[in-house]
């Protein structure tokens, strides 16, 4: 199941100008969430970069690509 929620967890968010946000603390909260539930974080880093690579091929479509090769 936990590949649901870190496909969920990659949802787009728009920063603003001038809003304040940390660009990057979407990404740093996500994998203190992933940490805390006792993922490794090797495994959180590889498999963001195989989806990134995956989705460079035009293989993948949609997020039932990725559930249903990969899962």
């Amino acid at each position: 199941m936990i590949h649901y929620r870190a496909w969920a967890s990659s949802a787009p968010l728009m920063y603003f100008p001038g809003g304040g946000v940390d660009p990057g603390a979407f990404d740093h909260k996500v994998k203190e969430d992933f940490l805390n539930a006792g993922c490794n974080e090797r495994t959180i880093t590889n498999g963001l970069a195989a989806i990134m690579s995956l989705s460079k091929t035009g293989l993948l479509s949609s997020s039932e690509d990725v559930v249903g090769r990969y899962s």
